[in-house]
């Protein structure tokens, strides 16, 4: 355990190599193969992830986040190809969307298929997914062969963490490993879009505003 910061940050630590990030990907992919929870940097803040498809992990991420179980998790996914298994229908609007703003700070939400956990989808049956702007979830995702979770590395409704130290503040005893990747650069959270029915419904306001979204479909939305 390597921690900088004091004796109640229990997570093993390890800094990320961009440029040769096979140490990081492996001790990441060992800890979420195994149940365990991974802090990850993304594109935008710093995300928490498990397996996405493992309940009893999924089931972790709510009780360390003190997040309410009605509240959906976002996950994150290699490429768009892997949808088929989590979203029941991508209608022409999602198409359009995912064609223009993935990878990046877009998640979608669609109706679950049966293989997502229902404790994901917040007993909504609806699920959140993006392709990160992030090359090296991308690899996390592709690597794993699974969905990861993505929700930020917080307790609910505290600050979203920008930096390997404040995730460390806010739940250095209860994650497993933390992949240091620096200071994030944005300041703003992804951009949030129900595209369950042809009319797509805004869900959260993020980096990607909503006229820009309003030009690729050429429609209002809600």
């Amino acid at each position: 355990m390597i921690c900088g910061i004091s004796e109640m940050c229990m997570a093993e630590i390890i800094k990320i190599d961009f440029d040769h990030p096979d140490t990081a990907l492996k001790n990441a992919l060992d800890i979420l193969t195994n149940g365990g929870i991974v802090s990850f940097p993304t594109e935008t803040f710093y995300g928490l992830g498990v397996n996405a498809l493992d309940e009893r992990a999924v089931n972790k991420i709510f009780r360390v986040k003190r997040r309410d179980i009605n509240k959906p998790l976002l996950i994150f996914i290699a490429s768009k190809d892997q949808l088929s298994d989590l979203a029941k229908t991508v209608n022409v609007t999602a198409k359009k969307l995912i064609d223009c703003f993935w990878p990046g700070p877009l998640t979608l939400v669609f109706e679950a298929t049966s293989k997502v956990p229902k404790v994901l989808t917040g007993n909504t049956g609806k699920i959140g997914v993006r392709v990160s702007g992030s090359g090296f979830v991308r690899q996390l995702c592709e690597l794993s062969g699974f969905p990861i979770t993505g929700s930020s590395a917080n307790v609910s409704n505290k600050p979203e963490p920008a930096s390997a130290v404040e995730v460390i503040k806010s739940l250095g005893d209860k994650i497993d490993l933390l992949l240091d990747g620096g200071k994030a650069t944005e300041t703003q959270s992804s951009t949030v879009l129900d595209v369950c029915e042809t009319l797509p419904k805004l869900i959260r306001q993020g980096i990607i505003g909503k006229d820009a979204i309003e030009n690729v479909l050429g429609i209002r939305i809600k």
